[in-house]
């Protein structure tokens, strides 16, 4: 199947599943991306499966999130959520194995990209805040 020049996404190797659909829903994506990012009904962070199963009641920000994403590749997301390394080190335990197929996604996480490298910085001047409360607000 060849696939039309502007159907083509640019930050994935393969043409969203979901798309498919005569009518996009929460419930179709969802299902659509479960299907193409093969994370084996469990959680996949960059190229690793995880089972977050025994933490979904446990994470600070809620279980809603965990729970509706399971099946999900959650790079971005996680990325985007925790600024430290804890995150990254807490999860080892719940690794399962690393995936059997590279990401479909082309978005990248390298330690001295850009992304890793704007969460390094922005750490550093977050340090330099002051966030004691103020008399009068700014």
């Amino acid at each position: 199947m060849v696939i039309e020049e502007w159907k083509k996404c640019g930050i994935a190797t393969k043409f969203p599943t979901y798309r498919n659909s005569k009518f996009v829903t929460v419930d179709s994506w969802l299902n659509g991306k479960r299907q193409d990012d093969e994370a084996e009904g469990l959680w996949r962070i960059n190229d690793v499966i995880y089972d977050f199963t025994d933490f979904i009641d446990k994470h600070p920000g809620g279980s809603f999130w965990i729970r509706e994403t399971r099946g999900t590749d959650i790079t971005e997301a996680f990325e985007a959520h925790h600024l430290t390394t804890a995150p990254s080190k807490m999860i080892e335990k719940y690794k399962v194995r690393d995936a059997n197929k590279p990401r479909i996604y082309t978005l990248t996480m390298h330690e001295n990209g850009f992304y890793k490298t704007l969460k390094r910085r922005v750490m550093e001047k977050l340090k330099t805040i002051d966030n004691a409360p103020k008399e009068r607000s700014d």
